[in-house]
């Protein structure tokens, strides 16, 4: 079964190839780059993008294109290389397992890995989210998040051109930026940041963090079992006073 056809696919789509790069073992790699979350996100959407654009990268191979774009590189073989921000669903896993068995005769490698964004990168995103999930003709948006282990307590708001401020509700997928924020921002120093507050005006984002300093409402906002998942997950070498009493406050 193949997963894509050669004659339906334009000439025009090979020129969507993301970047074209050697390789550490000498290996062509056709990057392409998903950084739309599958988690939460339109997967059926996603999946059909995966599929046209794989499409068009082993057109590439196969016509010719890539080795006039790339020379005499090609080879030492290819990889077409997915970079995602979470773990591929099903479908797109089976596509990759059937274009491997098509095309390891012609030295073609299919694989994809997670990327690791930085934090501006998933900063955009919060931003992009926010803005999302906010109603239209808004004048402003505040997030306001504290994570702690496998805890979430916060608010989010809209404020209207009329001063009135609409509640929110954080999407799944905001959830989920917010927790790659987190670790994006870890460092084995300094951990993570406790709680984010972000507020968008016209089209900036303006983000603060809290490191060292309890959630607004006080480190009983969250379980002392929260505060211990928090430091295996990101571990820091100073810990708070405060946050060692709320840790031991389980077996008092």
């Amino acid at each position: 079964m193949q997963v894509w056809e050669d004659g339906r696919v334009a000439v025009s789509d090979a020129s969507s190839v993301d970047t074209i790069a050697e390789g550490p073992d000498g290996r062509l790699v056709m990057a392409m780059s998903e950084e739309r979350r599958y988690a939460g996100g339109d997967q059926a959407a996603m999946v059909e993008d995966f599929r046209r654009k794989l499409n068009g990268y082993v057109y590439a191979i196969r016509s010719g294109q890539l080795r006039q774009m790339a020379g005499s590189a090609v080879d030492r073989g290819v990889q077409i290389q997915l970079f995602c921000m979470d773990e591929p669903p099903p479908r797109v896993l089976e596509m990759i397992r059937l274009a491997n068995d098509d095309l390891a005769a012609e030295g073609v490698v299919v694989d994809w890995s997670v990327h690791a964004p930085t934090t501006d990168e998933v900063l955009r995103e919060v931003a992009v989210l926010m803005s999302e999930l906010a109603p239209a003709g808004w004048a402003s948006v505040v997030l306001h998040a504290s994570l702690v282990g496998a805890g979430l307590a916060g608010s989010f708001t809209a404020t209207m051109p009329s001063g009135e401020v609409e509640p929110l509700q954080p999407a799944e997928s905001l959830i989920g930026a917010l927790q790659s924020l987190k670790a994006a921002c870890w460092t084995p120093e300094e951990g993570t940041w406790i709680t984010f507050y972000g507020r968008i005006e016209g089209e900036q984002l303006f983000p603060d963090f809290t490191v060292d300093r309890p959630p607004p409402n006080g480190p009983e906002e969250f379980p002392a079992e929260d505060w211990a998942e928090e430091l295996r997950r990101y571990p820091r070498q100073s810990v708070p006073d405060w946050w060692r009493a709320r840790m031991s406050s389980s077996r008092s």
